[in-house]
């Protein structure tokens, strides 16, 4: 059966509705009816529940993977940089330039500012950056302690849960 949860539920509806409109009376044929589709409505369930645990499943597999991918990245960037640092380190004392038909090394003019004393740094020169955020633990034992706060609330959930 590939119905969905909703046309399930919208078909037991009718059902029910049809039940409700002929005096409360269940036939064989409706009570027949009603129980398959409640049967087809907790196998569909499961279905999504089992398929919703695969996907989780998935999701810690590529979450793991990104880990272990970015520790390797993490590892070719370090070396990559000790690298760098060590042709610096043998080649620049003359600024010399090899080349050949894969790969050239050759040299570049750059600068950088220094920050001797960051408090001498006139007025103008400093970006002033200011972070906020609500604290929401903090406001939800406030609105547990009974407390009223303008412009939150505490509400209920149900939470699916699938193991």
């Amino acid at each position: 059966m590939k119905d969905t949860l909703y046309e399930i539920d919208s078909r037991l509806e009718f059902l029910l509705a049809q039940v409700c409109g002929e005096h409360g009376e269940l036939n064989e044929e409706t009570e027949v009816a009603l129980d398959d589709l409640v049967l087809a409505k907790q196998q569909k369930a499961l279905n999504v529940a089992r398929y919703l645990i695969g996907e989780e499943a998935e999701a810690e597999m590529v979450k793991s993977q990104i880990a272990r991918l970015t520790e390797r990245m993490k590892r070719h960037q370090s070396r990559a940089e000790w690298l760098k640092a060590y042709l610096y380190k043998h080649l620049n004392f003359h600024q010399e330039t090899y080349s050949d038909g894969a790969v050239h090394i050759g040299w570049r003019r750059s600068e950088r500012v220094i920050i001797t004393d960051d408090k001498s740094v006139p007025e103008e020169f400093i970006k002033e950056t200011v972070t906020t955020s609500i604290d929401k633990q903090a406001l939800r034992k406030a609105l547990k302690g009974g407390k009223s706060i303008d412009g939150a609330t505490l509400q209920s959930y149900q939470n699916i849960q699938v193991k």
